[in-house]
């Protein structure tokens, strides 16, 4: 009996000290908001109307595990890999119930359109991972003052050909629009990539859907008009890009990469290895052969991702000079070794640790544990469909999503 009453009183425990908590963290999410529109005022706007998110906030370096962050999730860049590290990330720290759910597919806040609060469900939320388009002020309104930001980005050749391969080959024509504007350039046709990008090059405008996959993706996942053509207003763009990101990582040194993001956000080096083993790829590949022909449709068509590249390649190593050319060595070091470590253990044993650590996020599980997800009224769905067609995200031929 007596026993019996313990063991009940010991559960009582448990259910007040777990809602306590829960409370805790609800009421921490809204004092952040709060504490966020209070400093409105102080912020600084740069000429794109842009928040200069870096300078307004200086952030301290993580003891600990960090629950506010923005991931810039570009296509073709990487991305699939680096949300998975962010899932292990999210999962091993139980913040599975702060995350943005996605609006339509993978997509988030009106994407191809810049990203909209009105479209952010759940509004408490203080994590973002699937595709988005970077505004800085717009985001500012909606989640924590001390988010971090971050986006990966890799060299416009490479990100041209795997959207190619992606948009083209792989899926072709779809519902989701995946195969524009493949579909609407090649006719039909099976093209290569350079016969498509001459095809391409004349063609591509904001009067097609997605024409943005092929014209300067990666600065238009950044929220810079992929149309733009003046050579002093690419760099003011690129760098108020550069001014409110706290973090971009590059994919040709995804390692070093990865390190840095570690340090960002309290990362632990168990999830990193996991992700180096449940989803190694090789991004190194060989740039295929360009004529001076095919380079100059190309530099036509991605002149600002190429600017992009190169300003952040630039920052990147300043960025690890900062960090200590050393201190990285010796993490590459760790980092592989650990690695060879890992391909040693049993495939059973291997097999088994990763299920245990890839969970992918479950937005039913979430909703029932942490949030009581509103899907987005027939206004709401009606505004966002319309929002994404003024920005190129319509799908001709397939309907309405």
């Amino acid at each position: 009996m007596q026993t019996n009453i313990r063991n009940a009183g010991f559960s009582l425990f448990v259910v007040f000290v777990f809602v306590n908590y829960r409370l805790y963290i609800h009421e921490t999410l809204i004092t952040d908001h709060a504490s966020a529109s209070s400093s409105k005022n102080n912020l600084r706007v740069l000429g794109n109307g842009s928040t200069d998110l870096l300078r307004r906030t200086e952030l301290k370096k993580c003891i600990q595990p960090v629950s506010h962050f923005v991931y810039i999730k570009i296509h073709k860049t990487g991305g699939t890999t680096t949300k998975k590290i962010l899932n292990h990330f999210i999962n091993q720290n139980d913040f599975g119930g702060f995350r943005t759910l996605p609006n339509i597919f993978h997509l988030i806040g009106g994407y191809p359109g810049r990203f909209l609060c009105k479209f952010m469900k759940p509004k408490r939320a203080t994590i973002l991972l699937d595709h988005s388009r970077f505004d800085a002020q717009e985001m500012q309104k909606c989640y924590p003052h001390d988010t971090r930001y971050f986006t990966l980005i890799r060299k416009p050749w490479r990100n041209f050909q795997s959207s190619y391969n992606f948009y083209g080959s792989v899926y072709g024509n779809s519902l989701t629009c995946v195969g524009y504007p493949t579909v609407y350039i090649t006719k039909g046709k099976r093209l290569n990539v350079h016969d498509f990008l001459l095809k391409a090059a004349p063609l591509l405008n904001s009067s097609i859907a997605y024409y943005f996959r092929f014209r300067n993706q990666q600065s238009h996942d950044l929220g810079i008009d992929p149309m733009l053509d003046d050579d002093f207003e690419i760099q003011k763009r690129i760098q108020e890009v550069d001014d409110n990101m706290h973090l971009v990582m590059l994919l040709e040194y995804f390692e070093e990469s990865i390190i840095l993001l570690r340090e960002l956000l309290c990362i632990d080096w168990e999830v990193l290895l996991d992700f180096e083993i449940s989803n190694e790829r090789t991004y190194q590949k060989q740039d295929s052969f360009l004529t001076d022909q095919h380079k100059k449709a190309f530099e036509k068509i991605n002149k600002i991702d190429l600017a992009m590249y190169d300003h952040f390649n630039k920052t990147f190593w300043k960025r690890v000079d900062k960090y200590g050319r050393e201190k990285m060595a010796r993490n590459l070091n760790f980092l592989q070794r650990k690695k060879n470590e890992m391909r040693k253990i049993k495939r059973s044993e291997r097999q088994s640790f990763l299920r245990k650590m890839d969970d992918e996020f479950d937005p039913k599980k979430v909703v029932k544990r942490f949030v009581k997800l509103k899907t987005l009224s027939k206004k709401e769905r009606k505004e966002l469909v319309q929002y994404m067609h003024e920005n190129s995200g319509h799908c001709p031929g397939y309907g309405n999503y």
